[in-house]
């Protein structure tokens, strides 16, 4: 025979109605209770009758290595309200159980009932529960100074794709700017400008108002225009084709390669012809791209660092292997500044052509000279973000590890692939590959409990440059779902991803 398992949280059935009794009336469990009293053997039972019923509460048996340990009960005041219970007889206390309880039960419940909110109604003076419901995630709630109660709630409302990290330091750094008077391209611009170069072992750099305004730009200072071919990723932002346009030079699409979907050098080889004059390059979600492969063409290879910074290509910071490198500060990217973006280098008559159109007063008419600039309030809050780095890339790092532990179980199933291991790497998305299911679809289904997971790449196939050589594009614009993944992200929030993705995959 099998030993019981370590930890089980089960339905309580009838032959738990005896047990339950007893546990109500100890006195241990009516000291913490909020009625602070027993109850009687037809109290009970009425209780536990309707209990069964599933209807207004829901009670499971929480059993440790096959011996009942406690129980977890949530009450539904109405359609998006639980309130819920949880105790351990005393020799389980203190063990971490109670935190794997929650966990086991809480998202299951808030997905499958629509709930929007939990609450734990707990007396004033039991320091120790309203601890544990702080470390879970709930904050308190203003109560009647009279109540003899504290209440603590967690919100279960929509796990949102993006959520931008903003703390105090921005704040304070912000309201400095305003107080200062200076809000348009100033100091701060030049700082960022400076702290970018340091970041990506480039000479150059300048701050311009948009991650579009700078590839543009670094087109332009290349010598990009009318006639000329620029190569760039199938399966990439649409931004990169508008910048190409921009300047009246063709875009050609080159495949990417399946997991990483960077662009392949492979294929950007065979797409060369005398026209080239440049490659775009993405560090995808995170993923270095090929950049020493690709600049042996013997071609300027733009890297865009939309997509972070702070990770490694070939050994080296992404940005300072390519010609020039670019990047965006859009309110959802790795340092969100809500608009602007970045070009370096290390060829100051390049940074100096940037500059020239992005500062176009006191100039003769150009029609590519256009509004460019970044405001000090954007740059300050770029580089309070750059500040903190480190430590957004470690909660971002933190959190697609348990991912990795969580989907386990998926994987083994055969319902998907997980992001691969690769070295010098960054978390800006968590991508994962759909194995049975289409991206599409499984995006629509998520959405309806609560997640927003994303197709990460508006789908390229509907332009008119697409054509159906691109069996990796192909695959990421089919398959690549990208999961929430920001420093905020909270454990209790990615067990709301992880079971709203296993119903959808187990249901489908």
């Amino acid at each position: 025979m099998n030993p019981p398992p370590d930890f089980l949280v089960r339905p309580a059935c009838a032959e738990d109605e005896e047990c339950l009794f007893h546990w109500r009336n100890e006195p241990w469990s009516v000291r913490r209770g909020t009625n602070q009293r027993g109850v009687g053997k037809e109290e009970h039972h009425v209780w536990f009758q309707e209990t069964l019923a599933r209807e207004k509460r829901e009670l499971a048996i929480v059993e440790i290595a096959g011996v009942p340990a406690g129980m977890v009960r949530y009450d539904f005041r109405d359609e998006a309200e639980a309130v819920i219970s949880i105790f351990l007889i005393p020799s389980f206390c203190g063990k971490g159980y109670g935190r794997r309880v929650f966990f086991s039960t809480a998202p299951d419940i808030c997905e499958r009932r629509g709930i929007r909110r939990i609450v734990a109604a707990i007396l004033a003076d039991n320091e120790r529960s309203q601890e544990f419901f702080r470390r879970l995630g709930f904050r308190p709630v203003e109560s009647s100074a009279q109540s003899n109660l504290r209440v603590f709630q967690i919100n279960c409302a929509t796990v949102e794709h993006s959520r931008t990290s903003i703390t105090e330091k921005e704040l304070s750094a912000v309201a400095a700017v305003l107080k200062s008077g200076h809000i348009a391209k100033g100091p701060k611009v030049l700082e960022l400008e400076k702290q970018w170069c340091q970041h990506t072992n480039t000479s150059h750099a300048a701050a311009v108002g948009s991650g579009l305004g700078a590839l543009r730009l670094a087109l332009l200072a290349l010598g990009i225009g009318s006639g000329d071919e620029v190569l760039m990723p199938a399966y990439s932002c649409v931004v990169l084709m508008n910048a190409i346009l921009a300047l009246d030079a063709t875009p050609v699409l080159a495949d990417v390669m399946p997991n990483s979907w960077t662009i392949s050098a492979e294929d950007v080889r065979r797409r060369l012809t005398s026209r080239t004059k440049a490659v775009i390059a993405v560090h995808l979600f995170g993923m270095p791209a090929a950049i020493d492969a690709l600049k042996a063409f013997g071609l300027p290879v733009i890297e865009d660092c939309a997509h972070g910074i702070g990770g490694l290509a070939a050994g080296k910071p992404f940005g300072s292997l390519g010609a020039l490198n670019i990047a965006s500060f859009y309110a959802t990217k790795m340092l969100a500044a809500g608009e602007g973006g970045i070009v370096a280098g290390n060829d100051p008559a390049l940074i100096d052509k940037i500059r020239q159109a992005r500062d176009y007063g006191d100039q003769p008419p150009d029609g590519r000279h256009l509004n460019d600039k970044m405001t000090d309030v954007e740059a300050v809050l770029a580089l309070t973000q750059l500040s903190r780095l480190p430590d957004i890339l470690g909660q971002r790092a933190n959190r697609a590890h348990t991912y990795d532990e969580m989907l386990q179980e998926l994987k083994q199933e055969g319902l998907i692939e997980l992001p691969p291991p690769t070295p010098g790497r960054i978390w800006y998305r968590y991508v994962v590959r759909l194995v049975r299911h289409v991206a599409s679809a499984v995006t629509a289904k998520m959405a309806s409990c609560g997640v927003k997971a994303e197709q990460p790449v508006w789908d390229l196939r509907h332009a008119t440059r697409w054509d159906n050589t691109f069996g990796g594009s192909d695959l990421a614009f089919d398959r690549a779902l990208s999961l929430p993944l920001y420093p905020d992200l909270t454990e209790f929030e990615q067990r709301m991803v992880c079971a709203a993705l296993r119903k959808t995959l187990h249901n489908e």
